[in-house]
């Protein structure tokens, strides 16, 4: 079942797409056109992390921090060799995929810094943006009431996302989660090895449609991956 959160998750969907947007003025304006503004933008090491106030406007007690996920375009080699690791000790609890918990250990303390002042914080990623946001959420649930201003996240969604956690983390989540996969996206089954699980059952997409005009950047089956389809495959059936 989508409903109820389409149309909200359309929305996350389009800011996972937007911080791809290697262009900061282009990058920002993405992210205005879905109704937010970029706060704040963390960058380390090839990691980066958009904070968005949504609906735009100067109160930040309701984030969302956008996690990149991988970009394959400009040699960014960490981010490819990000997706190669295995389940190990973290800062978190249980175990994590070693590869994804650099990826976020780059931009982690800046992150918490960003997290603690907002009073409600939806975490979000596309790929291994997902990964990271998953990761995040384990953490700061584990974390929530160790002082007394600190909340667990307000939710986790994802957009075919690999898995980065063992059960234990993943049970460590005590927000509601929401993991969208794409039919025929193959990124979720990422990596094929024993010891990481996804956080919640996915919610089934449809398979984007063939069309001749998506050759050759739509190359099948990437397109099914693409944030882009996530993208057009909610906010049709938020319209519908």
């Amino acid at each position: 079942m989508i409903a109820p959160h389409v149309r909200g998750d359309a929305v996350l969907a389009g800011l996972c797409s937007a911080v791809y947007e290697r262009d900061r003025a282009t990058r920002e304006a993405a992210i205005r056109a879905l109704g937010a503004r970029c706060w704040r933008w963390i960058e380390w090491a090839g990691s980066e992390v958009a904070v968005c106030v949504t609906p735009a406007g100067r109160d930040i007690d309701h984030v969302v921090m956008v996690f990149r996920g991988t970009e394959v375009s400009g040699h960014q080699w960490r981010d490819v060799l990000a997706n190669v690791g295995w389940p190990s000790p973290w800062a978190g609890p249980g175990r994590a995929h070693t590869g994804y918990a650099r990826q976020l250990n780059r931009v982690l303390i800046r992150a918490i810094n960003r997290y603690l002042p907002a009073r409600a914080v939806t975490l979000t990623g596309h790929s291994m943006g997902g990964a990271l946001a998953t990761l995040f959420a384990s953490l700061m649930s584990m974390s929530a009431g160790v002082s007394w201003d600190q909340l667990p996240p307000a939710a986790l969604v994802t957009f075919g996302a690999p898995k980065s956690i063992d059960r234990r983390a993943a049970a460590a989540i005590t927000c509601p989660v929401r993991r969208y996969v794409v039919a025929g996206d193959l990124a979720p089954l990422w990596p094929p090895i024993p010891g990481l699980v996804h956080p919640a059952p996915a919610i089934r997409l449809p398979a984007p449609a063939w069309r001749w005009d998506h050759l050759p950047g739509g190359i099948w089956p990437l397109r099914h991956h693409d944030v882009d389809t996530y993208a057009e495959i909610l906010s049709e059936a938020a319209d519908g």
